[in-house]
């Protein structure tokens, strides 16, 4: 990993990569309702008795966990929504990307660590644990987590 700068190009790739993880998931979570609502229908033609209804149900269950799932990324779709990639940041805030002693955080939605551009680079919720101490920081503060200090040396 040589030298990184941060930059708007890239809070934009990182906030591109956090749209394209939660479309992808939204594109999943539709397709395995209608799958099941399919299944559901079919078995309601051919079935008889309690397989029947315990196909059914496990059916309805299952659709209902994907149902939830699909609500919780459309939530996560309307944070990336309100992130302005082209702004910079002094303060820690949703959509900042902040470079530390212990690593690269894009405060965003929690996805986890990704590589860009050759960089690793953990995309996390501002409301995770690292997330919560980051948030109103600025260059030159200092956080402790998980008895480490953590400095911030850059942010945009």
């Amino acid at each position: 990993m040589g030298i990184m700068k941060l930059d708007l190009q890239l809070k934009r790739k990182l906030l591109d990569h956090c749209f394209a993880f939660v479309d992808t998931s939204i594109v999943g979570l539709k397709i395995a309702i209608d799958d099941a609502q399919e299944g559901a229908n079919s078995e309601t033609k051919g079935s008889s008795g309690d397989k029947h209804e315990t196909g059914r149900a496990m059916m309805h269950l299952e659709n209902e966990m994907n149902s939830k799932q699909l609500a919780e990324r459309l939530k996560l779709l309307q944070v990336l929504e309100l992130i302005k990639s082209d702004e910079k940041h002094r303060i820690a805030q949703l959509g900042s990307l902040v470079k530390t002693t212990l690593g690269t955080y894009y405060l965003s939605i929690g996805i986890g660590k990704v590589e860009v551009e050759g960089n690793a680079f953990l995309i996390i919720s501002p409301s995770s644990p690292i997330g919560t101490l980051l948030m109103k920081t600025s260059v030159g503060s200092s956080i402790t987590f998980n008895g480490k200090s953590i400095l911030v040396e850059e942010m945009i």
